[in-house]
């Protein structure tokens, strides 16, 4: 699904009109689809009472549209107006129809809306559009105050575009936002309606046609990844294949702290479908992880107290030709012996003559906090941070990373030359040539220890198997969020272990192809 920001959302409307298409005309077409969708969305029966609150700008002109088609459809709607559209030729369509229409600031308007709030079956929100930004303010904000006061939580909710109170390019969102069941984007989906508490306001999200061909927005970078999307990027599974066709994937993960971050990253590489996985791993943890991950072939390293050194990196490096795809970082440790062999070990990779992929997640990540990071990464290098761990190679916080990972996303991936992978509820990954791609799970059950190595290690897998970094990232987070899907449809919201995602990886990828 191709998401359109603010700014390109007006530049396809103005082309719009441009080519002939009249501004009336888009606001027509998008009330009308609004009814329709409306009406489908909220299982309305003919006689069902609705309540468009309607602001002053467009997004009031395409509730206003939408009343008219709804009341010839059978409903009985009813107009809350912020302000005074006397002179709209919109508004006296709808009152030559004998809808009630009531104006914020008239005699008795307060008592009028809070009664209509009581008893309607529905609300659609008109009140602002994609030009508006939080704080909420004047007669909106009392509007929406009602509506959280009075309004019974059993009345279907919609929005128009986006909720109001809502960022539409960021999904910043002020604390009385419209909350909505269902948000009735015009033309193309805001990324608002997916990112911050935007997502929590818009529920599902439907696309009411005003007229602008998809293709005006298939050069825009910006998509929610779907289904189709990442069975596409998902690589062939030849019949006649052996283990060699899926590659060689060599994971250097764990240390005396974070045995299981090794045992999960491993498993899920496999479970995506690598050939063959090697763990690279401090030679004194091989035996308990041996025990858990027995289809993985070892690679044990030089180490003191359970955590690598320098001196791991000539066996590293002597190994790395026998592989397509390498990951380092998954429950590595902080110790500054293995910082500095990361280090050492990117160097290598970035200098070196072969372009092997890299995916570098968690203690990898974290190694490379404090230094210039603008030429430091290697060709392929897919990120994978947390807001925590991106807040240190950006040296801000997780909270204002979390904000704004859709802005950082790409700006990142564009000044390192990297795929990011940033993790979250949703995860976005950003590629250096541009394309943005917002996951569309958001799951609380997979905000527990250790499923972010398995996200490192699906993702490793892919690109063993020969997917580029983007489409393996993307599509990784994808497999990642169903597998979460999955477990959760058996076990809840809470209680689920990284460990039950490892046999849910294949089956949501099957399904995927299927």
């Amino acid at each position: 699904m191709k998401l359109v920001d603010t700014a390109a959302m007006r530049r396809l409307e103005a082309e719009a009109v441009a080519s002939g298409t009249s501004e009336p005309i888009l606001m027509e077409l998008a009330g009308y689809n609004i009814a329709n969708l409306l009406m489908q969305e909220g299982s309305l029966a003919p006689g069902k009472r609705v309540l468009v609150l309607a602001g002053s700008g467009n997004n009031g002109g395409d509730g206003l549209v939408a009343a008219y088609h709804l009341r010839r459809a059978g409903m009985r709607p009813s107009v809350y107006l912020t302000r005074d559209r006397r002179k709209d030729a919109n508004l006296k369509r709808v009152q030559s129809l004998g809808i009630p229409v009531a104006v914020h600031g008239a005699a008795d308007s307060a008592q009028a809306l809070q009664d209509r709030l009581a008893t309607t079956d529905c609300v659609l929100d008109a009140l602002l559009g994609i030009g508006a930004t939080p704080p909420l303010r004047g007669s909106v904000r009392e509007v929406l105050q009602a509506v959280h006061s009075v309004c019974p939580p059993e009345t279907f909710r919609a929005a128009v575009d986006i909720p109001s109170g809502i960022d539409a390019d960021t999904g910043e969102a002020d604390a009385q936002a419209f909350r909505a069941h269902v948000t009735l984007a015009t033309g193309f989906a805001k990324p608002g309606c997916f990112v911050g508490r935007g997502a929590d306001c818009a529920g599902e999200v439907s696309i009411a046609d005003i007229g602008l061909p998809p293709e005006w927005a298939d050069d825009l970078p910006l998509t929610r990844t779907t289904a189709a999307q990442a069975r596409g990027f998902l690589p062939e599974r030849p019949e006649g294949a052996h283990k060699g066709t899926f590659g060689r994937a060599l994971l250097i993960a764990g240390s005396s702290r974070y045995i299981g971050a090794a045992y999960l990253s491993a498993t899920a590489a496999a479970r995506a479908g690598a050939g063959l996985v090697t763990l690279a791993l401090p030679a004194s943890i091989q035996a308990p992880v041996a025990a858990k991950a027995s289809e993985c072939t070892f690679l044990p390293l030089p180490e003191a107290d359970g955590h690598l050194t320098p001196a791991a990196l000539e066996p590293i490096l002597e190994a790395l030709p026998a592989y397509r795809a390498l990951l380092v970082g998954c429950g590595l440790g902080d110790d500054p012996e293995t910082i500095t062999f990361v280090r050492e070990l990117i160097g290598h990779l970035r200098d070196g003559a072969a372009a092997l992929p890299l995916v570098l997640d968690a203690d990898g990540a974290n190694a490379c906090a404090g230094i210039d990071l603008g030429q430091l990464f290697p060709q392929y290098t897919v990120l994978t941070p947390h807001a925590g761990e991106l807040g240190r190679l950006l040296d801000r916080s997780a909270q204002a990373v979390d904000e704004e990972r859709l802005q950082l996303a790409p700006r990142c991936a564009a000044g390192w030359n990297v795929t990011m992978l940033a993790k979250g509820a949703p995860s976005i990954t950003a590629t250096p040539d541009g394309a943005t791609y917002i996951n569309p799970h958001r799951n609380s059950a997979l905000a527990t220890a250790g499923t972010g190595d398995v996200l490192a290690g699906i993702t490793v897998g892919l690109l063993a198997q020969g997917a580029a970094p983007g489409e393996a990232a993307a599509a990784g987070a994808f497999i990642h969020g169903e597998a979460g899907a999955q477990v959760r449809a058996r076990l809840g919201a809470s209680g689920l272990l990284a460990s039950d995602l490892l046999d849910e990886i294949p089956l949501a990828m099957n399904a995927l192809r299927e």
